[in-house]
C-alpha cells in the first residue's frame, strides 16, 4: 500500500495503515458466511508522526468513540 496523501501538507505513512478483509455479517445467504465481503482499515493515531498534536487531539475528540484502547481507529466498509 502506498502513503495515503490527506492533502498538500498532510501524508500519512503506509506503515500506519494497516486493511483487513473480513467475513461479514448480517443476511446474504450462504456464500456471504464463507467469502471475505467487508474490509476493516485500521490507522494507528499514537504511532503516527505525521499528525502534530493539534491534529491528534482534535481526532481524539471528534471521534474517540471509534477508537480502541490501544489508540487505533477502525473504519469498516
Amino acid at each position: 500500500m502506498d502513503d495515503l496523501q490527506v492533502n498538500r501538507r498532510l501524508v500519512i505513512p503506509a506503515r500506519d495503515i494497516q486493511m483487513e478483509a473480513v467475513t461479514g455479517s448480517g443476511p446474504g445467504g450462504q456464500r456471504r458466511n464463507r467469502v471475505r465481503t467487508k474490509v476493516v482499515l485500521w490507522f494507528d493515531l499514537e504511532a503516527c508522526q505525521a499528525l502534530g498534536p493539534h491534529r491528534l487531539a482534535r481526532l481524539r475528540t471528534r471521534l474517540g468513540h471509534r477508537l480502541t484502547a490501544g489508540g487505533k481507529l477502525s473504519v469498516a466498509c
